[in-house]
């Protein structure tokens, strides 16, 4: 029963562009799986049975926030950060795994959410640019709302990045 609620796990992870792991109270990682292929690089096996220090310290672009977050972990904390990796930004959470009320380890996951920054950037961006003018946006008005909905969506993969290129031709 756990080998098919981790198959199945797996497979909604990955879909999401996300990730998963458990380590032990050694740091010692016990599973993996999701995304890893996609956002790190490498199977979902490579490193378990290898510690996060052994990780950490052969990857010299690793940051050393991951060690911290799953230390506290350990101690009954639930971490939230941001790293970079592979020039994909990651949503990261560590947090205890418990079995019976006692900590055994910590459990992880990260979302890829590069292209959710690359957006929010472009919206940015696009504010300070003369002929949008941001109060109409704001309220939803005219063609400088519709252009403001596509920025950034030229970029993503799929049916909808021709669409909004389209729409930006139309609008300039």
């Amino acid at each position: 029963e756990i080998e098919r609620t981790a198959t199945t796990l797996d497979l909604v992870v990955r879909q999401l562009s996300a990730i998963w792991w458990l380590v032990d109270r050694d740091l010692r990682i016990l599973r993996t799986g999701g995304a890893v292929m996609e956002i790190l690089g490498y199977e979902p096996d490579t490193y378990v049975g290898a510690t996060l220090y052994d990780v950490i310290h052969n990857d010299p672009t690793a940051d050393t926030a991951w060690l911290d977050a799953h230390e506290r972990a350990l101690r009954g904390e639930t971490v939230t950060f941001t790293s970079e990796y592979r020039n994909k930004l990651l949503q990261n959470t560590v947090a205890p795994y418990r079995f019976d009320g006692e900590i055994i380890g910590a459990i992880g996951t990260n979302v890829d959410i590069t292209a959710m920054h690359t957006f929010e950037r472009r919206i940015v961006d696009a504010q300070r640019v003369p002929d949008i003018a941001p109060a109409r946006v704001a309220a939803g008005g005219g063609d400088d709302a519709r252009h403001a909905e596509c920025l950034g969506e030229a970029d993503r993969p799929g049916p909808d990045a021709a669409r909004a290129a389209r729409h930006q031709q139309r609008l300039a």
